[in-house]
């Protein structure tokens, strides 16, 4: 039991990279096509592109189970919040803007997706 966690946990960070690659590769391009874009704008555009990614990738290959879509979908919502709020807080107070920011923000909520999604979306 514990060896399957962890090959799920591996799993979990392989599909996470791949979408957060995404996300960063995004948010990049859009800053650098539309330099005075709001982070905020940015980071939302980005994360609604990772989503499918992020989807497909532990329903097919990390849980390899049907998961819940809506389930997912509100638990991906419930982490681009809390990615929003902590893209707040590094911008209000550190003053970095743009794709460090964003970067920040964005490793900041793994390991509670990874948690909820193991529970609720994909059990």
């Amino acid at each position: 039991m514990l060896i399957a966690e962890v090959g799920r946990l591996f799993k979990f960070g392989i599909v996470g990279g791949a979408a957060t690659a995404v996300h960063l590769a995004t948010a990049s391009a859009l800053l650098l096509i539309y330099p005075g874009f709001s982070v905020f704008l940015t980071n939302f555009l980005a994360f609604c592109s990772a989503v499918p990614v992020s989807f497909y990738g532990h329903q097919n290959f990390t849980f390899q189970r049907q998961g819940n879509s809506k389930k997912f979908f509100l638990v991906a919502f419930g982490g681009f919040l809390i990615n929003n709020f902590f893209l707040g807080i590094v911008v209000t107070t550190t003053h970095m803007n743009g794709i460090a920011s964003i970067t920040i923000s964005t490793l900041a909520v793994p390991v509670l997706i990874y948690t909820i999604s193991r529970l609720w979306v994909f059990r």
